[in-house]
């Protein structure tokens, strides 16, 4: 009952954060702060490739200036609460290349992080977005290979049906209960398909690529259909699990709703600006980047803002 009261308090400070944006009055409210924790890979980092003009964010945020990258979508989740009366510390402990295992091991390395435990229990909002690497990581980087054939579609499978037991069970038995200690709200994103959009054969192709792109074409459809299947299965177990405080944002679902248009704006991938003249030009070009452009960041922001309006509308 008391974890119940606290919770509901919790509800109705971040409710009364996102009121006060919107009006004023002549009293003055006692200030108080909002506390946001980010947890996740690469995405809930705010990595950007250096060539665009998030990078510096980014590497504000990995060389360890700030906290937090000021662009990502926990970031700017925020700063949408923040208000007069209303202050926010907003801290990240996301990294690159991050999977569930690698979240398990920092959850427990009280040495390297001696105030993650502290900061994750006092938190009255955290975000998490996690299982990507599971699975989209070795497709990244076994694409070559799996293009050129030298990896089977078995072999594939396999590495991919590991990935996702590790996040079955990490998630389930490690991160949920670890992160909800406290008695704030945790917010867990589903996964986006980075390659909805994405054909090959518009990009621009010579050398002996244009002899090569059919077949190519032909293991990328396979190898990106394998990888939304793995995609499809943690977001359906995380839509699946129940948890006190935990809730889902489904930025697959909002994602899959997306034109084209708005595909190549939200992410750093566009198949008609790739050039081909080799097979080291599909995987390493920043057009076949899965990161979220400011704008795609922006828009996963907006997505959790919309799930705290909903969850204080629920408990006002």
């Amino acid at each position: 009952m008391k974890r119940l009261t606290k919770l509901i308090v919790s509800f109705c400070l971040i409710f009364l954060a996102l009121f006060f944006a919107g009006c004023r009055n002549n009293e003055t409210p006692t200030t108080k702060t909002i506390r946001v924790v980010g947890f996740g890979d690469s995405i809930s980092a705010g990595f950007a490739p250096q060539n665009t003009d998030l990078y510096s964010y980014y590497n504000d945020y990995i060389s360890g200036k700030t906290k937090i990258n000021a662009k990502c979508y926990t970031n700017i989740l925020a700063n949408s609460l923040k208000t007069e009366n209303n202050k926010i510390n907003a801290i990240s402990y996301a990294e690159s290349g991050d999977t569930t295992d690698d979240l398990v091991n920092k959850l427990n390395d009280i040495k390297t992080y001696p105030d993650l435990l502290n900061d994750s229990k006092k938190a009255d909002i955290i975000t998490l977005s996690i299982g990507a690497n599971n699975v989209l990581g070795p497709v990244l980087d076994n694409m070559l290979d799996y293009l050129a054939g030298n990896m089977s579609k078995e072999e594939m499978t396999q590495v991919l049906q590991n990935g996702y037991e590790n996040f079955r069970d990490d998630y389930t038995n490690t991160i949920i209960p670890i992160l909800t200690r406290g008695n704030g709200v945790v917010l867990v994103m589903t996964i986006y398909d980075p390659y909805k959009y994405f054909d090959l054969t518009e990009s621009n192709i010579s050398g002996i690529m244009a002899d090569l792109i059919d077949a190519i074409n032909d293991k990328f459809v396979e190898l990106k259909e394998l990888a939304i299947e793995y995609i499809n299965k943690i977001n359906d177990y995380i839509r699946a699990q129940k948890f006190d405080n935990v809730f889902v944002v489904d930025v697959n679902n909002s994602f899959e709703n997306l034109s084209k248009e708005d595909y190549v704006k939200y992410l750093n991938v566009n198949s008609e600006e790739l050039t081909i003249q080799d097979m080291s030009n599909i995987q390493n070009s920043v057009n076949v980047d899965p990161h979220p452009t400011l704008e795609g960041q922006e828009y996963i922001g907006s997505l959790f803002r919309e799930e705290i309006k909903k969850i204080s509308n629920q408990n006002a």
